[in-house]
């Protein structure tokens, strides 16, 4: 049993350390494609980091099984002749000085003595960090914890959100929602709810969804501007997003050591965000209103991991993109590929 456990320790420990140069190409990878297709659509540049994301998984995936090896199974013990009750031989007389051998006089021509032995070449590298892989994955494990219960903290806020504090919205826009449902195509049924506790609309479920909507939105937005951010969260739904979003958040608490996870996985979410205005605008047919729209939500958003709101991303570029303006392009590297290169240039 200890040696399984200690066969199993090692090979997460060996696969944690490759992932840090596996996640970093990748994540090179992807800035690269992400670069050549900055004209191209948002749908063309998500699906290459849902990609980039997917392969980091698959990477891991393969390092732990290419680096599995079975426990050692122990030598066979030597099978010892077995013991006999005959009496013991009678031990040899004392010695004495006339009994011992005349010490001769060394011989003049002595062979020369041996050449010395080389030198003991130093340990590899994989020598000197096998006895830490244990520690490595100590620490892996206590971090997996940490942001799991940052995971569950977030999975009991928004089930709080669903359970209390909502309200049934007024018969009017039950029916413009229901509209737009049917506009979008959505095959599975939606529930619009008003609430209390959020500041801004958010999208929560997977199987049974349902939009929570504050309950001082329907004052503040006009209905051509509310229509287009109930689009857009209908927009989160039929692409699944959610459940998109539910499997991103996984990986990010397994590979939260790792800064090209995080830089991924805030492309994906930008991508996202993208695709979903351009349902958003072209279903409303306001792409001004929804900018509107989208710069009043710029002080009220809040929202935990686990949901999905128009809020979400960087609101100024995404305004800028929604009207036709140029993106601000940053003349730097982004620092989560910069810290993910110089992590893998780092550990050995």
């Amino acid at each position: 049993m200890n040696a399984l456990c200690s066969s199993l320790v090692e090979t997460l420990g060996w696969a944690l350390l490759h992932f840090v140069w596996q996640g970093a190409g990748l994540a090179l990878l992807l800035w690269s494609v992400l670069w050549l297709s900055r004209r191209r659509g948002p749908q063309f540049r998500y699906a290459a980091a849902s990609a980039t994301l997917l392969l980091m998984v698959g990477a891991f995936g393969f390092s732990l099984v290419a680096g599995w090896t079975p426990p050692r199974v122990g030598e066979q013990p030597i099978n010892l002749p077995p013991r006999t009750n005959q009496a013991l031989a009678p031990l040899p007389p004392p010695l004495t000085v006339a009994s011992l051998p005349a010490i001769q006089p060394a011989a003049s021509n002595a062979a020369p003595a041996a050449p010395p032995l080389p030198p003991t070449p130093p340990p590899s590298v994989s020598a000197r960090l096998r006895p830490c892989l244990p520690w490595g994955v100590g620490l892996w494990a206590l971090g997996v914890s940490v942001f799991s219960l940052r995971f569950l903290a977030a999975w009991r806020t928004v089930q709080r959100w669903r359970s209390s504090g909502t309200a049934i919205i007024s018969a009017e826009w039950q029916a413009r929602f229901a509209l737009l449902c049917e506009r979008l195509q959505l095959s599975k049924s939606v529930q619009l709810l008003a609430s209390a506790k959020v500041a801004v609309p958010v999208v929560i479920g997977w199987l049974k969804p349902i939009i929570l909507l504050p309950a001082g939105l329907l004052t503040s937005l006009t209905p051509t501007q509310l229509e287009a951010i109930l689009a857009h969260e209908l927009a989160h739904i039929r692409r699944r997003d959610y459940l998109v979003n539910l499997l991103q958040n996984l990986v990010e608490t397994l590979f939260f050591y790792h800064p090209a996870v995080w830089w991924v996985s805030s492309q994906l979410r930008k991508e996202r965000e993208h695709c979903c205005d351009d349902v958003a605008a072209s279903l409303t047919g306001g792409a001004l209103d929804y900018a509107r729209a989208l710069a009043s939500l710029e002080e009220l958003r809040t929202a935990p991991a686990l949901s999905l709101s128009a809020a979400d991303g960087s609101l100024l570029q995404r305004i800028r993109r929604i009207i036709g303006l140029p993106e601000e392009c940053s003349r730097t590297w982004p620092i989560g590929l910069l810290a993910s290169i110089a992590l893998a240039v780092a550990v050995p």
